[in-house]
């Protein structure tokens, strides 16, 4: 008996390493699973911060290029007024045009290109046609953009009915002051 009493405790014995080996190996592989559920979750995640980056980089880079267009049309307008305003005169206009002269501008232009109270008699009246802008490409942001100007300069001599054509390219210097760009500096490229 003592032999079937042995055989029995041995049994249970065995049994029971058995039982806990089967459940350690049971709490390792859901620990396993877990992780690697986790994992997968992760991964999934960061893929889809992944996607939504670059939607937002795309989304930031179009918005940011609007803008650039924006400020370069805002540049260009600017300078096209500076045109017109330095390069066309007549007697009618020019007592208007001063007046407009300082919002495009600086004062130092402004005496350049309307220096007295009185535009010429009527003898000259001049325009301007087939203008051109080139912006360089860069940062808009800048305090200070310089435009290259090309420009047919049209002069009518009323007296003489003599009328002439200069091809005229100007590199004027915009400087951005309380908002707006003003022409600060003007020089003729030969």
């Amino acid at each position: 008996m003592d032999t079937f009493k042995a055989f029995k405790s041995f049994s249970i014995i065995i049994l029971a390493v058995l039982l806990f080996l089967n459940i350690g190996f049971f709490i390792a592989n859901q620990s396993a699973e877990t992780t690697s559920g986790q994992t997968l979750e992760q991964s999934r995640d960061m893929r889809q911060l992944e996607e939504t980056n670059e939607r937002l980089k795309t989304q930031q880079e179009f918005q940011t290029k609007s803008e650039r267009e924006e400020a370069y049309k805002a540049l260009e307008e600017q300078a096209m007024r500076f045109v017109h305003l330095a390069f066309e005169q007549n007697v009618d206009e020019y007592q208007t045009r001063k007046n407009e002269a300082p919002e495009v501008m600086n004062e130092e232009l402004k005496e350049r290109f309307f220096p007295a109270e009185m535009y010429g008699q009527g003898e000259v009246e001049t325009s301007v046609s087939q203008e051109e802008f080139f912006i360089r490409n860069g940062d808009i942001n800048q305090e200070e953009m310089d435009i290259i100007i090309k420009l047919n300069h049209d002069i009518r001599y009323i007296e003489r009915e003599v009328e002439e054509t200069s091809n005229v390219i100007i590199r004027v210097t915009f400087k951005h002051e309380n908002g707006e760009w003003i022409a600060s500096e003007m020089i003729e490229m030969k």
